[in-house]
C-alpha cells in the first residue's frame, strides 16, 4: 500500500544525495531526507532512473519558476 508523504525539508543538510555500490556490485544513487519526528527516509534509484528523474525535476523546476506549474 502506498501512502502520501509530505516532504518539507529545512536547512542546508535537510536533503543529502550520494552513491553506493551494493554487495552484488550493482550501483545506486541515494537520496535521504529528514521528516519531523520520524526516522530519516532513504530512497534508492538505479542510476538511469535517477538521471531520468533528475531531468524531470529540472523540467518541473522550470515550470514552477515561470509560473506554468499551477495552470
Amino acid at each position: 500500500m502506498m501512502r502520501e508523504i509530505l516532504i518539507a525539508p529545512q536547512g542546508r543538510d535537510a536533503i543529502e544525495v550520494g552513491g553506493f555500490t551494493a554487495e552484488d556490485g550493482k550501483r545506486f544513487v541515494m537520496i535521504s531526507f529528514d521528516r519531523d519526528g520520524e526516522e530519516r527516509v532513504i530512497v534508492s534509484f538505479e542510476p538511469q532512473l535517477f538521471i531520468d528523474f533528475a531531468g524531470h525535476l529540472g523540467n518541473v523546476a522550470k515550470a514552477a519558476q515561470g509560473g506554468n506549474l499551477w495552470g
